[in-house]
């Protein structure tokens, strides 16, 4: 009985080592090359390649479809693939998110809006991605990126408060700046750049110029409504140099990481 007991503690051991290290999101987490594994992912699954082809061509349709169908664990390995590929690594080996790649990908990541992921925490992170990418990447946002920037506001809000991440209400404050939602914006600058400068990490301390700025132009514009002027608001300051080439560093250009080519990861449409 006793040899009994202790054997099956030895296979619940392995069993859940055996888990950990072929979990499906650990490895795409950890992915060197998202291309070449989103194609593998493609090629075992010809319904997800035509629904993310589908999806560059603004039919999220059967994209929804298939996350909606997907167990959790294929649900979250396409969406870490999916980040992975818009985030770089830099000089330091840390990954950057370009808001420039988020928003060519962008109706992939508004798939997972409907349903997600299961994983609230990687959620917040692609609604924030995606919010973020439809008002800085365009040179004059549509109205239609306002409105989707602006759907995820109240959530942001919420995970900007729970979290206490500088780079959630920055966001915020994008979106309703971009809306003319200065008062509103004004308050989550100021939380972004207070974040930064109380911040440990040098890396969010760098953003603080960019929030300063940002929370500057919200008060000039701020100021010209309240008195009815006729002077142009001014724009939304965009990153600084410094920041460029490190928070926002150019993604490889899709298809030149891959080992073999597949037009599902790596031709999509320009938007």
């Amino acid at each position: 009985m006793r040899y009994s007991l202790i054997i099956l503690i030895v296979a619940m051991v392995l069993s859940l080592g055996m888990s950990y290290l072929w979990n499906p999101v650990r490895i795409a987490q950890n992915s060197d090359n998202p291309i070449a594994d989103l194609h593998a992912m493609t090629q075992q699954d010809p319904d997800l390649e035509r629904a993310l082809q589908h999806a560059d061509n603004r039919d999220i349709s059967d994209l929804v479809k298939w996350i909606n169908r997907a167990d959790i664990l294929q649900r979250q390995r396409l969406a870490m693939l999916l980040y992975i590929l818009v985030a770089p690594k830099d000089s330091e080996g840390m990954r950057q998110q370009d808001p420039d790649q988020v928003y060519r990908y962008r109706e992939r990541f508004r798939a997972f809006l409907t349903l997600g992921t299961g994983d609230d925490r990687l959620d917040i992170q692609l609604e924030n991605l995606l919010a973020y990418s439809v008002i800085i990447s365009p040179e004059t946002p549509t109205e239609q990126d306002i409105a989707l920037a602006n759907l995820l506001v109240p959530r942001l809000r919420r995970a900007a408060t729970e979290y206490a991440e500088d780079a959630y209400w920055d966001t915020v404050g994008c979106a309703l700046f971009a809306s003319g939602e200065y008062a509103n914006a004004k308050e989550a600058f100021s939380n972004a750049r207070k974040l930064a400068h109380e911040s440990k990490d040098k890396r969010k301390r760098t953003n603080e110029e960019l929030y300063t700025r940002r929370l500057e132009a919200t008060e000039h514009n701020l100021q010209l409504k309240a008195e009815n002027s006729a002077e142009a608001v001014v724009p939304l300051p965009r990153e600084s140099k410094a920041i460029a080439k490190t928070a926002h560093a150019p993604a490889a250009k899709p298809g030149r990481e891959a080992t073999s080519g597949s037009p599902t990861a790596t031709e999509s449409a320009k938007p």
